[in-house]
């Protein structure tokens, strides 16, 4: 398996107070029982006790790759509030015991204390599920699956199965292409804001402000770890050509924050110059000229990379743990591609050595209403970058939606989303990617 990603996802808990110090406090491991308090308190019977389980998606059946899993020395300290770079360690501070996720969701967590109030928590970034359970000792134990599911679920918002229990705050701005709310609405996530980004005034959905409003107003923006923005016919442009906004977007994922954007909201990161070197975009789509070898230094013209020739492709999938992953989900590959429709917008090429972004899948830039000259090859379709070992940067060049436009009307809308339930294909490797923006910095072996 490749590099994991950590974040913190489950907390085991059998000890009082403490005579060594770490991170969580003051612990004392007199009260502790088990191979993980003691190493020499072999079983007797050779069986080691474990604890074993799976961790889902909030809708409690999706897998969830890379979680941690671990077991405190003492009280669990209560997660983290505001922006922070929620860097990658190979274990949590003062855990007796960690592991994580596979890509099906199940882990194994070995020299595990036993008791009769084992606290289990299960993080992944700002995501934190705590379970208090009986352990027993010299055996397997297995987490108990929360109600409607086959293990634990992450919450889809605060306080959702306990009162430990704690979800990222998101904002979402809408678009009049695309509707990535709704895919969080599959995947069972509730806690997030809509912000409107189409028409200023437009009454679908029904938001909590004007996203060019939030753009801001950098104090409100860092109330949010994660910002989503829709595809949409470029309504932040304005907002955009202000000096003091792209100082806010630069501020807010300098600090922490997760930006994640699709198809014609590149501009979005692009506007920004120190996030330009990372990614860099095709002047016309794949209608214009060749790209350059290279990333540009400094952003293009707003709108430069708009186009209005969608390409289809088959997405090769680059990183192996999402392969592995879609493998998983019916439906999601066809000849171990993911089928990807309504591409706008053609990533020339990512950044250098000083300025890394990592491709997760690529396909065929060609449009093929138009002349084959047109082709632009083979390109990334989503990546990421991690900007000042702190914050996240998502965008891929597509729509989520079945079709290039979404409906005006409040059936086709969110909360109802079309009356769809299930994922298409491209909504299954972007759900994937709300998992991965909202992991730690860095790589752990």
């Amino acid at each position: 398996m490749q590099l994991l990603r950590l974040l913190p996802i489950l907390a085991l808990v059998a000890c009082s107070k403490s005579t060594r110090g770490s991170d969580l406090g003051e612990v004392d491991l007199a009260g502790c029982v088990g191979a993980a308090c003691n190493p020499m308190d072999a079983c007797a019977t050779g069986t080691a006790t474990t604890l074993v389980g799976n961790v889902f998606a909030p809708n409690g059946v999706d897998p969830v790759p890379h979680a941690v899993v671990w077991i405190p020395t003492g009280t669990l300290a209560p997660p983290p509030t505001g922006l922070s770079c929620n860097t990658c360690v190979s274990s949590p501070p003062g855990s007796l015991s960690s592991a994580f996720t596979r890509t099906d969701g199940f882990f194994t967590l070995s020299g595990v204390p036993s008791g009769e109030d084992v606290t289990v928590v299960a993080e992944l970034g700002r995501f934190r599920r705590v379970v208090h359970m009986k352990i027993e000792a010299c055996k397997q134990n297995v987490v108990p699956p929360d109600t409607g599911s086959a293990g634990v679920r992450l919450p889809g918002k605060d306080l959702a199965l306990g009162p430990d229990d704690r979800a990222p705050h998101i904002a979402v701005a809408t678009g009049d292409y695309d509707q990535i709310e709704c895919v969080l609405k599959r995947m069972g996530i509730e806690q997030f804001d809509l912000y409107n980004d189409r028409d200023p005034g437009t009454a679908l959905p029904a938001t909590v402000g004007e996203f060019g409003a939030l753009l801001d107003d950098a104090a409100k923006l860092a109330t949010y770890d994660i910002v989503v923005v829709n595809c949409t016919n470029a309504q932040f442009e304005a907002a955009m050509a202000k000096p003091t906004v792209r100082q806010h977007l630069e501020s807010y994922v300098g600090s922490g924050g997760r930006l994640y954007a699709t198809d014609w909201a590149y501009d979005v990161i692009h506007q920004v110059p120190e996030f330009a070197p990372y990614v860099c975009f095709a002047s016309g789509g794949v209608t214009g000229p060749v790209p350059m070898a290279s990333c540009p230094t400094t952003p293009a013209p707003p709108r430069d990379a708009h186009s209005t020739h969608a390409y289809d492709t088959g997405a090769q999938i680059v990183d192996p743990d999402l392969l592995s992953w879609l493998m998983r989900i019916p439906g999601a590959l066809v000849s171990n591609q993911v089928p990807i429709r309504y591409n706008f917008v053609v990533i020339a090429n990512t950044g250098d050595a000083m300025h890394p972004a990592k491709t997760w899948a690529k396909g065929l830039a060609e449009d093929p209403t138009a002349l084959p000259m047109f082709s632009k090859g083979i390109r990334p379709l989503t990546v990421t970058f991690d900007y000042k070992q702190c914050g996240r940067v998502h965008y891929s060049t597509y729509n989520t939606e079945p079709a290039d436009v979404v409906p005006d009307t409040a059936a086709a809308r969110f909360p109802s989303c079309g009356g769809r339930s299930t994922f298409n294909a491209q909504e299954r490797l972007l759900e994937y990617l709300v998992f991965e923006v909202a992991q730690c910095i860095g790589d752990v072996l």
